[in-house]
């Protein structure tokens, strides 16, 4: 297996990265940057495609190309909508066609807001309702790479938490000042840590997965419950963790968020893990920091 990773300094880019290469993995990258290019990357702006040499890809015979890159920032594709729009849907259309010349397994990460939360266990076969912007143009791109009639997958992830996500960052340095927090306790997350998701994604290129699947944690929990968890590993008080009304902050509320893993789990049990188990590993983590 020889994989490209396109957007290598995101959030998942970066840590599949690294994943891949401790499995002995030959790993490539690209770059935005034109002045910068370290040995095994290429530039490539998804923006001006046009000056790209896809011969230099066509060279290294890659197996796989991981599409890590677009924008995650749900507010910036609200009030950035045509770039956004751009960046995600028309890179994954760029992309999907080079490894349709290319003969290159296309893997590409999506996301579970393509289901607005009103069913619990979402699978392969739920109609899609997308709500956010972000969302829409997941699910645009999501049909291009499906149906670029090559072996490509995509795989939908829940809510990846890490140690350096922001609410989790702002809610331990309060905590440990003593000052409350405030944590939606109607919003329902099934969370993943980003070693699962790393792991999920070097599984399905190894195995040869395609088509359309899901990974998520095999509960619900709240995104109160959280904070009172990370609250009592500090050993505050949980008096200082305040449940708020996510429709109060303008946000869109959300009843589920598990979906129907059963695809991944039946290759690799390891996965199935539950919302807490992944709550305590990026909380454990986060500590340490």
């Amino acid at each position: 297996m020889k994989a490209l990773i396109v957007g290598s300094t995101g959030l998942i880019g970066r840590h599949l990265k690294e994943h891949l290469e401790s499995h002995g993995i030959d790993v490539w990258c690209t770059t935005r940057d034109q002045n910068f290019r370290a040995p095994k990357q290429f530039y490539l702006d998804l923006t001006r495609t046009q000056h790209f040499n896809i011969g230099q890809v066509a060279e290294q015979s890659f197996t796989h190309l991981f599409d890590c890159s677009g924008v995650v920032s749900l507010n910036y594709c609200d009030e950035n909508f045509d770039q956004s729009h751009f960046l995600i849907v028309g890179g994954a259309q760029f992309l999907s066609e080079m490894c349709l010349d290319l003969g290159i397994a296309m893997v590409y990460p999506s996301t579970s807001l393509v289901f607005d939360g009103k069913v619990k266990f979402a699978g392969r076969y739920t109609t899609k309702r997308p709500v956010e912007n972000y969302a829409v143009f997941k699910s645009e791109a999501e049909e291009i790479v499906l149906s670029s009639g090559v072996v490509n997958s995509v795989i939908r992830f829940e809510k990846i938490l890490h140690a350096s996500t922001t609410i989790l960052v702002q809610w331990k340095k309060s905590l440990e000042r003593g000052e409350p927090v405030f944590a939606f306790g109607d919003r329902s997350l099934s969370p993943l840590s980003i070693r699962t998701a790393c792991r999920c994604l070097n599984l399905v290129s190894k195995n040869s997965l395609s088509g359309l699947l899901h990974l998520s944690s095999t509960s619900e929990t709240t995104y109160f419950d959280v904070a009172v968890r990370l609250c009592t590993r500090l050993n505050k008080s949980t008096a200082l963790v305040n449940q708020v009304s996510s429709l109060d902050f303008g946000v869109k509320n959300r009843d589920h968020s598990c979906l129907d893993s059963s695809l991944i789990l039946s290759e690799d049990v390891t996965l199935g893990l539950t919302a807490e188990n992944c709550i305590e590993d990026v909380i454990e983590q986060l500590i340490r920091i």
